[in-house]
């Protein structure tokens, strides 16, 4: 609210220029404040009563302030009150005004402000619309609020996505791995060739050496596949984050945000990269196993 708004509306009352009592309600405000007056006018002309205002803040939410009017006199044209805010420490001032015949115009920091005649029923009206406003803007604020916020999950969904399907474009782990483990299962196969020659020479000693690499072997293809279980563990964790967040992102209940097309088509490409690595990764899942059972016949075969 204003700082005008609330300090004008804390001055009002006075019917100048009516003989009859100014004791009633009276209103002010506009589409952001609303204060109501009640005023008690003795037979001394002296007044007595309260003000509340209520108003919008920049968020969306209720300002209450109230005031107790302390003191004030009226001639029938002008009006004086004082007014106290009721809170702690509340400072007290003096407003000033005259009396119309439409109601009250009190002055406060150089502005007028006009309180016109009301009862309790419309001016609880009034505050009534104003709380309704007051709640549209909220919601209207959350709505704007949530809407940037959608537009960056997806503005950083389609980045991640982008530099996924870049990364994963030409993958070589596959190759690597299955080439490893060939190399292995080749080096074993000609160790356990040269071992079984040997044993039939009766050359213990060399023998057991060429037992000895074999499993040497063995613990390397243990190592691989120690190595392969990582990146098939870690290929399928990151497919199942990014489709966790496909599944949820913004899009797919406001399709007009803004990002969406960028996204679909790093959407449509990652289909593509997803359908390619889950086969990779079924594929090394297969040669891991066979190729270890291979290497685990062998090892055994060389009496390790």
């Amino acid at each position: 609210m204003k700082t005008h708004g609330v300090a004008l509306l804390v001055g009002l009352l006075a019917l100048a220029g009516c003989s009859h009592s100014l004791s009633g309600t009276y209103q002010a405000g506009d589409a952001n404040d609303v204060a109501g007056l009640q005023l008690t006018e003795n037979q001394n002309q002296q007044l007595m009563g309260s003000m509340s205002v209520v108003g919008i803040a920049g968020d969306g939410s209720l300002t209450r302030k109230e005031f107790s009017i302390t003191g004030g006199a009226t001639d029938g044209r002008t009006i004086t009150l004082t007014m106290k805010a009721d809170e702690i420490f509340g400072g007290s001032m003096n407003v000033a005004g005259s009396v119309s015949g439409s109601g009250i115009d009190l002055t406060f920091n150089d502005k007028i402000t006009h309180f016109s005649a009301s009862d309790p029923a419309a001016l609880a009206n009034e505050v009534s619309a104003l709380e309704a406003t007051a709640k549209a803007r909220r919601e209207n604020l959350a709505m704007t609020k949530q809407r940037a916020k959608d537009t960056e999950t997806v503005a950083a969904l389609a980045r991640d996505l982008q530099s996924y399907n870049e990364r994963e474009a030409n993958p070589d782990g596959m190759s690597k791995a299955k080439s490893a483990e060939v190399a292995v299962l080749v080096a074993a196969r000609k160790d356990l060739a040269i071992k079984r020659q040997l044993d039939a020479d009766h050359r213990t000693y060399q023998a057991g050496q060429a037992a000895f690499r074999i499993g040497q072997l063995d613990y390397q293809m243990g190592q691989i596949r120690y190595q392969v279980g990582n990146a098939i563990s870690t290929g399928s964790d990151d497919i199942a984050a990014l489709d966790r967040r496909l599944a949820a992102n913004p899009c797919n209940a406001t399709s007009s945000l803004q990002g969406c097309s960028a996204l679909d088509v790093q959407q449509q490409r990652y289909s593509v990269v997803r359908a390619r690595i889950r086969s990779d990764i079924a594929q090394m899942q297969t040669d891991i196993r066979d190729n270890s059972n291979a290497m685990d016949a062998l090892n055994k075969s060389a009496g390790n």
